[in-house]
């Protein structure tokens, strides 16, 4: 069984992927050997010498055509085959087809192809295969296709029994009445309205069966449409005498047994071990729903792994570079703090205002007091090394004040007088850069400038 679900996937594998094409091919071969075969059984027009080539070109133009264009393409065939033998009864197989195409096939244009399929298999003596197959795949109202197959077959069958009463120049008949004894033709025979009968039965009884909620009513189904099919058409002979291709019928129905068991294979084939029934409700109703898994092999998960080019990185690299990114923790970021002391720095957290650490008040000597007084402090501290500032000549209109001349303040004084006091300045500001008390530098010198623009004497420099 392994082995037979393995070439089902195969071969769904590779129709589904050469759709198209398939079935391209299989309408050009079908509609070739269709050709062929009526060419074979009529052959009446003798105007056309080669026959393969027009049966190829019109096979050809069919595979890329819709679906219906078979049944039209096999009808006008017949016309043509039959205008040359008899205008009359081409007239009549022409009527046939226009009123079964107002009637049916232009509601249901997708089941044409069973009046040609119908046709093919009558002309090989085993018509029971298209009707036994027809309730399984389609629905009821396929059994006008295939009883109007069997019906062309019987009158084609006709015409060429009665050739030499239609062609004849002895018997005088008008065209009224040769159109009346094509008709009588059709419908005198009581043998076809067995088969008629039978395919009427056989579709109907498949498709009931079809649908009941059961397991496996599928294959019964199947195996009651071919038993149905033999055994109505053996009763319907011997019951009325009528002379039955018995033979024939049994043959067709085991084809067409054979080709529904592929066909469930291939599309059903349900696995009722797994049967689950489910109920669901809405507003308006109650849902009973059972569920039939298909039949399949599980399907297996396929890793696939790249490697990179000279110079480059793969995609496994870069996924693995990108989880081992995400599970690093992100690193704590830090901020100096001073309290103010020489040398007394330490690194906090930075983060949400929830997680900064409280400060100690006792342990900061600087928390509780006032930024005056720490300025006063500082500025005591720093004594004689803090920043001197010269004194500026006054202006008398400060309209007339040069800009150039206030950048240019420490450019006129006389740098030798300061060399001693900037050496000194410059270490203590690099130690105040190294303590972390910029800030407090700010602060001193934005106090000093106060006093400076209110005391201008005591801001003089000291030689």
């Amino acid at each position: 069984m392994q082995f037979f679900l393995e070439l089902k996937e195969k071969l769904k594998y590779f129709y589904s992927r050469y759709d198209r094409l398939l079935i391209a091919i299989g309408k050009f071969v079908f509609v070739f050997v269709l050709l062929t075969v009526i060419e074979k059984n009529t052959g009446y027009c003798t105007l056309i010498d080669k026959p393969v080539l027009l049966h190829l070109a019109l096979a050809l133009v069919c595979a890329v055509a819709p679906t219906g264009i078979l049944t039209a393409v096999g009808a006008g065939y017949l016309v043509l085959q039959l205008w040359y033998t008899s205008k009359e009864a081409a007239i009549m197989l022409g009527m046939m087809y226009f009123l079964v195409f107002c009637l049916y096939f232009i509601f249901h244009p997708g089941n044409s192809w069973l009046t040609v399929l119908t046709l093919l298999f009558s002309f090989w003596k085993c018509p029971a295969a298209v009707w036994v197959c027809a309730g399984m795949i389609t629905n009821p109202f396929a059994v006008i296709p295939v009883v109007f197959g069997l019906v062309i077959r019987d009158y084609l069958a006709f015409v060429q029994n009665n050739l030499t009463t239609l062609t004849s120049t002895k018997t005088v008949l008008t065209m009224p009445e040769r159109l009346i004894f094509l008709t009588g033709g059709i419908i005198g025979d009581e043998s076809k309205w067995i088969l008629f009968f039978v395919a009427f039965l056989t579709i109907g009884i498949s498709f009931i069966i079809r649908k009941i909620p059961v397991k496996y009513s599928w294959i019964v189904a199947a195996v009651t449409s071919a038993v149905c099919s033999m055994l109505f058409t053996i009763l319907g002979g011997y019951l009325f005498e009528l002379n039955v291709n018995v033979a024939g019928c049994v043959i067709g129905s085991l084809l067409g047994l054979a080709f529904l068991m592929l066909y469930y294979f291939l599309v059903y084939s349900l696995n009722y071990d797994r049967m689950e029934l489910i109920q669901f409700e809405d507003e308006d109703y109650v849902y009973y729903v059972k569920a039939i898994p298909k039949t399949s092999l599980p399907r297996q998960q396929i890793s696939f792994k790249t490697f990179a080019k000279r110079g480059g990185v793969s995609k496994d690299q870069k996924e693995e570079q990108k989880t081992e990114a995400e599970n690093e923790e992100p690193p704590i970021k830090t901020e100096v703090v001073s309290s103010g002391k020489t040398g007394d720095t330490a690194p906090l957290p930075l983060g949400n205002e929830d997680d900064q650490p409280e400060i100690n008040p006792e342990a900061d000597e600087f928390a509780t007091k006032p930024i005056e007084t720490v300025k006063k402090e500082v500025k005591s501290s720093l004594g004689a090394t803090a920043p001197v500032i010269l004194k500026e000549e006054p202006v008398e209109n400060e309209s007339e004040v040069d800009p150039e001349k206030e950048e240019e303040v420490c450019e006129d004084s006389d740098p030798e007088l300061f060399d001693g006091e900037t050496d000194e300045t410059d270490d203590v500001d690099e130690e105040k850069v190294e303590n972390g008390e910029e800030g407090n530098d700010d602060g001193a010198s934005s106090g000093e400038d106060e006093e400076s623009g209110s005391d201008p004497e005591k801001d003089e420099p000291q030689l």
